[in-house]
């Protein structure tokens, strides 16, 4: 495998390339490593304007609460002593489909659909980068088949898919999600002009009820950050997402990531947790990410039984009135939900990219489970709703009997 020794001085990066580096491409597939270069993928994530989730730190308490028996797989290029393209990924062994046994090795992005989106980062100037890191995938990782999702559309995605077609590598490219984006350069009063007149009240009813109640929110700050993250923790272990195991704390893997994205984000800004406490008890919680003049709100959490209150409608309008105080100019709310929807209605793509070096059994095998997905989706739809309900999680009704009867 090429290798790829770096230290680093005061100033800048410099490389020093072992005897068996080709073209200054390579793979990182140790953490040390990948800790050593981070001023570099810093520097090279504002040059491309990329996501926070392909952020150093973010990154890194990815790989460490949830890579698993994985192995790293960072493609990386470097040019005269700069990195110039990076594609994070990592390869584990998963089943090709849920309906076979079969596990091949997979190279995936170092992220899933409930930890935002991922995207390649490739220097604007650079063209070729996207064919030299494919390449170095295709022949160096070992991975049967490539799959990453969700990933942001744009320039670099753009590249990888014309390098495919350049190699002939089989692939496809399928729309997996939407995310609703709220519009706030013309700050927080601008935008509830915008939205139609019943979701401003349904705002105003909320904040009343809530005033009503004496509803306080406190905000995660370095002086009580590790109690507001075991807090939020416990609220979404509470919740009906918490018993549908998707809550950011319903598996230990969920609660380690938290809780070092707090260590490495939270003391600097670039995390913001918010709770809602009525009554002396946690109601409502997000979790959110700032990254220059956009927000994320990257997880939002509720309690059931205090449905009535709206206290996640109220949370998120609070998030959003302080990130238009703040100069953020839009929020990301990662996800199209009615309940987002409310919010507003511009919303962008995000993609599934599966991809092999041939026709192999896997890449077959997966690109007919993804032509039969379609099939049966409202019955999957129905079967979710029957094993996710709500309703389990509100306080029984119990009615009064009058005259004797029922």
């Amino acid at each position: 495998m090429t290798s790829i020794n770096v230290e680093l001085a005061p100033t800048r990066v410099r490389i020093v390339r072992s005897t068996r580096a080709l073209r200054g491409v390579s793979i990182v597939d140790d953490i040390e490593t990948f800790e050593r270069i981070g001023e570099a993928w810093e520097e090279l994530r504002s040059a491309c304007e990329g996501g926070p989730f392909v952020g150093h730190s973010w990154t890194r308490s990815w790989w460490e609460a949830f890579g698993g028996t994985g192995r790293l797989c960072i493609a990386v290029k470097w040019r005269d002593g700069q990195l110039v393209a990076a594609a994070p990924l990592y390869v584990a062994r998963q089943a090709v489909s849920p309906r076979l046994p079969m596990r091949v090795a997979t190279g995936m992005m170092l992220s899933n659909h409930r930890t935002g989106f991922n995207e390649w980062l490739i220097e604007p100037a650079d063209d070729t980068a996207a064919t030299e890191l494919l390449d170095v995938l295709l022949r160096d990782t070992g991975a049967s088949l490539f799959e990453l999702e969700p990933i942001r559309r744009g320039r670099s995605i753009d590249l990888l898919c014309s390098a495919l077609k350049g190699r002939g590598a089989p692939h496809s490219v399928r729309v997996t999600l939407q995310s609703v984006v709220v519009d706030l350069a013309d700050g927080w009063d601008g935008h509830l002009s915008r939205l139609p007149r019943m979701r401003r009240k349904a705002i105003r009813v909320a904040d009343r009820r809530i005033a009503e109640q004496h509803g306080s929110v406190v905000i995660a700050n370095p002086r009580n950050g590790a109690e507001i993250v075991e807090r939020a923790l416990a609220l979404g272990r509470a919740t009906w997402k918490g018993h549908a195991g998707t809550a950011v704390g319903s598996t230990a893997e969920g609660n380690l990531f938290l809780r070092r994205l707090w260590q490495l984000l939270g003391p600097a800004g670039g995390l913001e947790i918010s709770l809602l406490a009525v009554g002396g008890e946690d109601v409502a919680s997000t979790i959110c990410l700032r990254d220059g003049k956009i927000g994320y709100a990257f997880a939002s959490d509720f309690r059931e039984d205090h449905a009535h209150l709206g206290p996640g409608r109220h949370l998120l309008c609070e998030w959003l009135r302080r990130c238009a105080a703040n100069g953020v100019t839009k929020a990301d709310l990662l996800r199209s939900t009615p309940f987002c929807r409310t919010f507003s209605e511009d919303t962008y793509e995000l993609s599934r990219v599966v991809f092999s070096a041939r026709r192999n059994i896997p890449w077959m095998c997966r690109s007919l489970e993804m032509l039969l997905a379609p099939i049966g989706r409202s019955y999957r739809i129905a079967h979710r709703r029957r094993t996710r309900r709500r309703a389990g999680h509100k306080p029984e009704v119990v009615f009064e009997q009058k005259d004797g009867k029922g």
